[in-house]
Order: C-alpha cells, then structure tokens, then sequence
C-alpha cells in the first residue's frame, strides 16, 4: 500500500504527458488509496469484532473509492468518543466533512 502511494506521487511527478500516461499512474493511486482505505476499515473491524472482516467482506466493500471515503468517514464518527487526543480531534471541522466535499477538493 505505501508503496503505491508513494510510486504514484513519483509517478504523477515524472508524468509528460497525461493523455498517455495519466491512466496508468491514476490508477497506481487509487489502487494505494482504496487499500489505505480498506486497512483503516479492517482496524476498525478488529477493534469492534475482535477479528480481521473475511475474504468475502473485503470484496463486498467494493472498489468505489467514494463509497469506502464514506465508510471511513462514518467509522471516525463512530470512534470520535472514543479519542484520547481530544484536543487535537476537537480542532478537525469532521461535521464538515463528506464523501462529496472530499471528491469535490481532489476534483478541482
């Protein structure tokens, strides 16, 4: 997973030209984002359950990286009461915060 974030940083960095390049180091990311997202999600499972989801619950999270932003988005809300950097979390606007505004930034 790091390293497909960080490939694709470079990637993005050495790219030319997009029309031919940008497919394949777009996807290079999204790939590094979905499974960022889905690590975020198994922790939460194992908290919560005792247990890392199975095969078969990692592959109904799907691949839409909107969807997962809102599942992880729901599970800070979730463990926001359970934060012990509580001045730190109390600074961070997360009512603000949706899978659309985040699309919205990474969009512009």
């Amino acid at each position: 997973m790091r390293n497909l974030l960080r490939d694709s940083i470079k990637a993005i960095s050495g790219m030319r030209y997009v029309h031919i390049d940008g497919d394949a180091v777009f996807t290079l990311g999204s790939i590094g984002v979905e499974k960022a997202m889905k690590v975020l999600l198994g922790c939460k499972a194992v908290e919560e359950e005792g247990a890392w989801p199975s095969k078969d619950v990692l592959k109904a999270w799907g691949h839409d990286v909107e969807e997962l932003n809102t599942r992880v988005l729901a599970a800070i809300d979730d463990g926001l009461d359970q934060a012990t950097a509580t001045r730190y979390v109390g600074q961070v606007p997360w009512s603000g915060v949706t899978a659309d505004s985040f699309v919205g930034v990474v969009r512009r």
